[in-house]
C-alpha cells in the first residue's frame, strides 16, 4: 500500500511528509509525495502567454520536487519514497485522482498557514478533501516535525520523525461510532500504538440565576455518566480487538478549544474522527461537531470515512 503525502510548491512545508512518514514507516509502506502544479492553458493565446505560464508551470513543479526530494532525503531516508509533479487546476482534485490511480490508504496534507503552531489548521485543500475523499485523510499540525511536545511528534537525536505512540479515537456513541472504534483498533495495532477513547463535549455557558447553574451541573454529570457507559460498552463489544483500549476519558469544556486541551495529551499522539453518519458511506464527511474537533486539536489528525 502507499500513503500519499501533498507538498504545495513554495511554501516549505514539510509536516505532510513528516506524518506520512510515521504512519508508513511501521509496516514500511511506500510514501508517494505529490506536488500539484497548474494546468498549462487548452487554448494558445496571442502573444504566447500560453506557453510562458506552461514554462512557469514546469519550473514550479521542478522545484517543488526538489524541495520535497530533499525533505524525504531528510526526513525518511529508511522509506521507499518517491517524489511525482501532477498538473491539476484544482489540488484537492488532483491529489485524489493520483491517491485513486495508486491505490493509496491514506492522504495526507499539511495544516493552512494562519493559526497556532502545533494545532490543526483546515486550509482550502484540507477542508476540501474531508468532504469528498474515499480513503482516509491525515491533517498534520502546523509544525508537525521536530518531535517537540507541541507538534504531536517524537524523534531520534537525528530528527527523523519517530513515529505515533497513542491513537485517541474520538468516540461519539453511536452505532457508526462503535464501528469506527473496532477500525482504529486494528489501525493502532498496524502502528504499534497503544489506544484510548475519548469522548468531547461543551458545557454551555454558566446560567443565571445560580439556582439554574445546579441544574446545568446535572446536566453535566448526566452527559458524563452517559458518555462513560457508552465508552464501556463499545470498548466490551471489541473483544480480543488488535489494540487493546488502555484509557477511556471524558473531557468536557466551556468550548471545543478547552474540551480537546483537557484530553491531555502527549508527544506522539495521533487523534482518529469517523466521519458523519449523514456523508455517503464510501466518503470522508465532517459534521458540525467533528468539524469543531479537528480544527481545535493539538496533536495530527486522521479523518476516516
Amino acid at each position: 500500500m502507499t500513503i500519499l503525502a501533498g507538498y504545495a510548491p513554495e511554501k516549505r512545508d514539510v509536516s505532510a511528509i513528516a506524518l506520512a512518514a510515521a504512519l508508513a514507516r511501521p509496516s514500511g509502506e511506500e510514501v508517494l509525495v505529490v506536488s500539484v502544479v497548474p494546468s498549462a492553458w487548452t487554448i494558445p493565446t496571442i502573444g504566447g502567454s500560453d506557453r510562458e505560464f506552461a514554462r512557469w508551470s514546469r519550473q514550479r513543479g521542478a522545484k517543488a520536487v526538489a524541495e520535497a526530494t530533499m525533505a524525504i532525503e531528510d526526513i525518511c531516508p529508511d522509506l521507499d519514497a518517491t517524489v511525482v509533479m501532477v498538473d491539476g487546476r484544482s489540488v484537492p482534485g488532483a491529489l485524489l485522482s493520483e491517491a485513486s490511480r495508486v491505490g493509496a490508504s491514506v492522504i495526507a496534507v499539511g495544516s493552512g498557514q494562519g493559526g497556532s503552531w502545533g494545532r490543526v489548521v483546515l486550509n482550502s485543500t484540507a477542508d476540501r478533501l474531508l468532504h469528498s475523499s474515499t480513503v482516509p485523510v491525515a491533517v498534520a499540525s502546523r509544525g508537525y516535525r521536530s518531535g517537540s511536545s507541541d507538534s504531536g511528534a517524537a524523534s531520534d537525536s537525528s530528527g527523523v520523525t519517530s513515529g505515533i505512540s497513542r491513537v485517541s479515537f474520538a468516540f461519539r456513541g453511536d452505532p457508526p461510532s462503535v464501528r469506527a472504534l473496532a477500525a482504529t483498533a486494528d489501525f493502532a495495532a498496524r502502528l504499534g500504538a497503544r489506544l484510548r477513547v475519548v469522548t468531547f463535549g461543551v458545557r454551555g455557558r454558566t446560567m443565571h440565576p445560580p439556582r439554574v447553574s445546579a441544574a446545568e451541573d446535572m446536566v453535566l454529570a448526566e452527559f458524563i455518566a452517559r458518555s462513560e457507559s457508552a465508552q464501556a460498552d463499545a470498548v466490551a463489544s471489541l473483544g480480543d480487538a488488535a489494540a487493546p483500549v488502555e484509557d477511556r476519558v471524558v473531557a468536557v469544556g466551556r468550548d471545543w478549544a478547552q474540551a480537546l486541551d483537557r484530553a491531555g495529551w502527549q508527544a506522539g499522539d495521533l487523534l482518529v474522527v469517523g466521519s458523519s453518519e449523514a456523508g455517503l458511506m464510501t466518503r470522508v464527511f465532517l459534521g458540525s461537531s467533528a468539524t469543531r474537533i479537528v480544527r481545535h486539536s493539538p496533536v495530527p489528525v486522521v479523518v476516516v470515512p
